[in-house]
């Protein structure tokens, strides 16, 4: 599992399809742009991004969330990404307060069923 709060992180997913390497780096640039690329993302407003490939993480991140992601969580959204490679990963937005939210991205093959329901 990988937490990435600033563009300059991107380079911690150099080996990702470059379909989801760009929606990452989209969330980043906005999250830069509008809470600074100084912020401390824990504890500052913004957020981050989280990507994972295994649901064995989705215990650690329905902590730190503080939101049930397999069972009933309500995202703002849900992307598909289809990446070249024929690798398929989705990105959910959950907004945890007026000015903080983390995205999730993962392979679609792991995203629970309740999430695909919001897919755009």
């Amino acid at each position: 599992m990988l937490r990435l709060a600033k563009e300059t992180d991107l380079v911690m997913i150099q080996s990702y399809p470059e379909e989801v390497q760009i929606a990452v780096l989209e969330v980043l640039k906005i999250l830069d742009e509008n809470y600074g690329a100084d912020r401390n993302p824990k504890a500052d407003y913004g957020g981050y991004v989280i990507l994972t490939e295994s649901e064995d993480d989705f215990g650690e991140i329905e902590a730190e969330m503080n939101v049930e992601v397999s069972v009933d969580s309500i995202p703002e959204y849900v992307d598909i990404i289809r990446c070249e490679n024929r690798k398929v990963y989705t990105s959910s937005l959950f907004l945890l307060g007026s000015d903080y939210g983390i995205v999730l991205v993962m392979p679609y093959d792991i995203t629970p069923k309740n999430l695909l329901n919001y897919a755009e």
